[in-house]
């Protein structure tokens, strides 16, 4: 991507939904949580913060910087009973990603992630569904500040 490209309203706007959104319901909801004296956030960071990507500056700088929104919200809200964590998915085979793959196969376009994944299948919804699970039970109590990665072992390889 030229960097000379991108048009800084773009830039915006990604930051907007990706950081702006998150910290806007955290300030809706939170001060409920607190009068409960518990409550469980979980924001939805990518894959893409550790590795780079084709996915462009915008996005990735912005899921970078709802890492720390993450981290800075679990300080603040932690003594409320409130646990603020981030799932950081790897490509996990949805429609969304037929739409991605741009007529390409999504199969085909997640071979190449699948040989260098720990665990050589594809991720499906459902193992993120799982993880959530485990961030807004009660067994995940002492678990805040954290970026879960539900990536297969990507990261790890």
């Amino acid at each position: 991507m030229d960097i000379g490209r991108l048009p800084l309203a773009d830039w915006a706007a990604t930051f907007a939904v990706n950081v702006t959104a998150p910290m806007l319901l955290a300030q809706a909801l939170s001060a409920g949580m607190a009068v409960r004296g518990w409550g469980r956030i979980v924001n939805v960071v990518s894959v893409t913060v550790r590795l780079g990507g084709p996915s462009g500056p915008a996005y990735v700088s912005s899921k970078a910087a709802l890492i720390g929104l993450t981290r800075s919200l679990a300080g603040a809200l932690c003594p409320a009973g409130v646990t603020v964590n981030a799932l950081s998915p790897g490509a996990v085979l949805t429609e969304g990603e037929r739409e991605l793959a741009g007529g390409q196969d999504p199969a085909e376009a997640h071979a190449g992630i699948l040989g260098a994944q720990a665990i050589p299948r594809h991720l499906v919804p459902a193992d993120l569904v799982a993880a959530v699970r485990f961030m807004v039970s009660d067994g995940a109590s002492a678990f805040t500040g954290q970026v879960l990665e539900v990536g297969g072992g990507l990261i790890y390889r």
